[in-house]
């Protein structure tokens, strides 16, 4: 079993009676999440119930052909899929980035009543940019710990079961498989914290 697949499973199967709900954006951190649960699931390592969710922020132009290429990336995969839409209303003294991940979360949240399992594809390159950023805000030693692997959030839990893959097997992952992926235009304006790490520091 591929190193990938094995980390999300053993994440997952520390919590054998909660339902999934993998965050997808369809970028290649969560399509390669994607297609390695589809794997597990295919197999029948894995029997809870898994819902694919997509957050549709509505803040580029090319929102809505990456919700059409997440329903058919789902439907490849006979995975379910619910879209969510949100509106960010921007505010004084806070960032589009950290709006649209509180609305992001709020969405995963929303999925099931019963208490879930999130699990997003943040991976080592992800962790080493999150320390960066806390660093350069004088965060004290919580923020500094950076990503926990689990994290209890109101009923639900969040995994990161990629954290200790780099960024680089992950796109390795992606291409032996031949899967396809969007990439966010936004990821290359530096004007965002963490853009600026990751393009001009890291």
């Amino acid at each position: 079993m591929n190193a990938i697949e094995l980390a999300l499973l053993n994440a997952i199967s520390e919590h054998p009676n909660m339902p999934l709900v993998i965050a997808y954006s369809g970028g290649v951190d969560s399509q390669v999440l994607l297609h390695a649960l589809a794997l597990l699931k295919q197999t029948g390592a894995l029997s809870q119930a898994v819902t694919i969710c997509h957050v549709n922020h509505g803040l580029s132009a090319n929102a809505h052909a990456w919700q059409a290429f997440a329903q058919q990336s789902c439907l490849q995969l006979k995975l379910t899929l619910q879209v969510r839409q949100v509106n960010i209303q921007v505010q004084a003294q806070q960032s589009l980035e950290a709006l649209a991940r509180d609305a992001r979360y709020q969405a995963l949240h929303s999925i099931y009543e019963q208490a879930s399992l999130i699990i997003t594809g943040h991976h080592s390159d992800d962790q080493a940019e999150t320390f960066l950023l806390a660093l350069k805000r004088g965060s004290g030693l919580k923020g500094l710990s950076a990503m926990a692997a689990h994290t209890k959030q109101n009923k639900d839990i969040l995994v990161r079961p990629l954290l200790n893959i780099s960024r680089a097997d992950i796109v390795t992952y992606a291409k032996a498989h031949d899967l396809s992926w969007i990439e966010d235009e936004s990821n290359a304006d530096t004007r965002f914290d963490r853009n600026f790490i990751r393009n001009d520091i890291m």
